[in-house]
């Protein structure tokens, strides 16, 4: 039998990228002896390719993956592959948006369900169902729509450790192409992150398992070595990167997995922080495992807007120090920022430009809000109106647009700001480009960029940090 994953990613706010979810749940059909393939959707041409291909050659199962924004082609293509393929062919999908809105199953009726949760135990059954021709919906983790409304099946608990999960799949996934892209090689040696932002989906997630918060879970660190290790043998890179929602939450795994990693591995190490857990031993660990770039959630420098809309619970203090602490361990920064938040304004939009300059990271970016559902902030978006619904339908650019109801100019600026945002941070940094530097390159080629830039630099004369 075979499983055809399918994950999409058209309009999406990154290029092509490796999905660890996908991949742990491919991983699980393996283990099956399943046969297995990935159909990766960046387009809307390679959308309509992918339905013809599949009526060509229809698989047992399609199993989708989904977050928010990409719901919506999910619908589109199951539905295609619906009127396409033989009534034996089952549709599910998985992910962050069936988790925590479970009531996109009642939108999209060519699925035959979806999974909610952490489903590596779940899936293992469903596919062991399908096998022997049982039905699949008592399955654990499952839910689907009967007689109008849904009906969602017991949960497994969550794993309380990894251990005994096999490695994420790469080889089919083709995971040479991320490696040639930048060098790295991308791992995730825990699940879950304690802290309740509003606009992210931990704290959703928490609550579907009745948790106050989804706490961290991890592998040990000799597996995780173990892992760096098994794909070393397999692949060429010259640096790991760790994309744990947040690196060093637990300090004794921490400091167990950086002396491992400096003795056995000693490539250079990249990882993501969150400001309010950096302090020396933290950082002294890091350095020792030879930690070159760390990225952090700066979010916004407006305190009330950090902190009372999205629930970053973060002072201006902490970003300040922990930027600080960067510097003085020679580890390079990144910043990781978000506008077009609800009733922000632009004075606000100012506050993080400045509090960027007063950190003075190494790089930074800048996403636009967007309101998924099932989070807290993006409910309330909903609740209270402001969501542009056509907009949300049919968007075009995730988190480099808003769908929220903002005025037209506003959401020009946005996209002003969005679009320049390192020339706006680094406007003091004399940067050059070949022989010619920087400024003087802007001011020639693209002078309504330059002045605007240079307007926005002389009204933030006076704010927190240099100008």
């Amino acid at each position: 039998m075979r499983v055809l994953f399918v994950i999409t990613n058209i309009n999406g706010t990154y290029g092509d990228a490796y999905s660890f979810g996908l991949a742990s749940i491919a991983s699980v059909a393996r283990e099956k002896g399943w046969e297995y393939d990935y159909a990766v959707i960046n387009t809307r041409e390679e959308l309509e390719a992918f339905c013809r291909k599949t009526a060509a050659r229809p698989p047992r199962l399609v199993a989708y993956t989904a977050v928010s924004s990409q719901f919506s082609f999910v619908k589109e293509i199951s539905a295609k592959v619906r009127s396409a393929c033989p009534e034996g062919v089952v549709q599910v999908c998985g992910g962050v948006h069936p988790t925590i809105f479970p009531g996109c199953a009642l939108e999209a009726p060519s699925l035959d369900g979806i999974f909610i949760g952490e489903c590596d135990l779940a899936f293992a059954d469903f596919l062991d169902s399908l096998s022997a021709g049982r039905s699949f919906k008592e399955v654990r983790n499952f839910a689907h729509v009967e007689a109008g409304a849904l009906r969602k099946n017991p949960f497994y608990p969550l794993l309380e450790s990894l251990a005994a999960l096999p490695f994420p799949e790469r080889e089919r996934y083709g995971y040479q192409r991320f490696i040639e892209k930048d060098g790295y090689a991308h791992f995730m040696f825990s699940r879950g992150c304690p802290f309740n932002c509003s606009y992210c989906s931990n704290h959703a997630i928490a609550r579907v398992y009745g948790r106050h918060s989804n706490k961290p879970r991890y592998r040990s660190p000799e597996r995780c070595i173990e892992e760096i290790r098994e794909l070393s043998r397999r692949y060429s890179f010259q640096k790991v990167f760790v994309g744990d929602d947040t690196f060093g939450l637990d300090r004794a795994w921490t400091r167990e997995f950086c002396g491992l990693y400096a003795r056995e591995i000693g490539l250079p190490l990249v990882c993501q922080l969150r400001v309010n857990i950096v302090e020396e031993g933290l950082l002294a660990d890091l350095r020792r495992a030879g930690c070159v770039y760390v990225s952090c959630g700066v979010e916004s420098g407006n305190e009330r807007m950090r902190n009372q809309v999205m629930k970053r619970n973060i002072s201006d203090r902490q970003i300040v120090d922990a930027y600080a602490l960067f510097k003085r361990y020679g580890m390079r920064a990144n910043a990781i920022n978000m506008i077009g938040l609800p009733h922000e304004d632009e004075d606000m939009i100012r506050d993080t430009i400045a509090l960027n300059r007063r950190i003075r990271p190494d790089s930074s970016g800048v996403n636009i809000f967007y309101p998924y559902r099932g989070t807290e902030l993006g409910d309330r978006c909903f609740a209270e109106g402001l969501v542009d619904e056509a907009a949300y339908s049919n968007f075009s650019q995730e988190r480099r647009d808003s769908v929220l109801k903002f005025s037209p100019e506003f959401k020009e600026k946005l996209r002003y700001y969005q679009e320049n945002w390192e020339l706006l941070v680094f406007a003091h940094r004399p940067l050059k480009l070949g022989r010619v530097w920087l400024p003087r390159f802007m001011q020639q080629h693209f002078p309504s960029v330059w002045d605007r830039a240079r307007s926005l630099k002389r009204s933030l004369s006076g704010r927190r940090g240099p100008a």
